[in-house]
């Protein structure tokens, strides 16, 4: 019996900040160098689809960032109610839409993915069946929609002219983190 059909009675454990960490990692790195204008640093923009409980947002600074973060079921009054899958997503310039621990939720993940053509960069999270072999039980348990390769996910984002620029795997190496560009 699945506790919550986005097990979110575990978003508390370790592997969920080890992630959010590595994309934090991915953002800094690829950030565009800090350009000012009128002495004032031109900030990214993050769209963060997921969120949860808005880990990703401690490891960003402020100074930096305009951190915008999306949730179908939000945790904070600062999180935004969106349905990825049913809603339109906020239009206008995104330097970075971040999917962590949402993908293997979708069943349709180009649907989704066609949504955020319009950014610059995407970071995601997937666990592939070649990294993190499960059964189909253990993917059903998780509510989990679809079972790609490493290979099957990047190539469905090639399909939208985004390639992996760089590729993290988290401490329990479980779970990729890549930033797509």
């Amino acid at each position: 019996e699945v506790s919550h059909p986005f097990n979110c009675d575990v978003q508390k454990n370790s592997t969920w900040y080890d992630r959010a960490r590595l994309a934090s990692k991915l953002i800094e790195t690829w950030r565009p160098p800090g350009a000012t204008v009128w002495r004032k640093i031109q900030k990214s923009v993050v769209h963060d689809y997921g969120c949860g409980d808005q880990k990703l947002s401690s490891f960003l600074s402020s100074t930096y960032y305009h951190y915008y973060g999306f949730d179908l079921l939000p945790q904070s009054q600062l999180v935004e109610k969106l349905d990825l899958v049913n809603d339109d997503v906020p239009h206008g310039y995104v330097d970075f839409s971040v999917l962590l621990g949402v993908l293997e939720y979708i069943e349709d993940i180009e649907a989704v993915i066609k949504k955020l053509v319009d950014s610059q960069y995407l970071v995601v999270s997937y666990s592939p069946r070649d990294l993190q072999p499960r059964t189909e039980e253990e993917r059903n348990k998780l509510n989990w929609k679809n079972n790609y390769t490493k290979e099957e996910f990047e190539n469905i984002l090639a399909k939208f002219a985004y390639h992996p620029l760089q590729r993290l795997i988290t401490d329990n190496l479980k779970t990729y983190v890549w930033i797509f560009g």
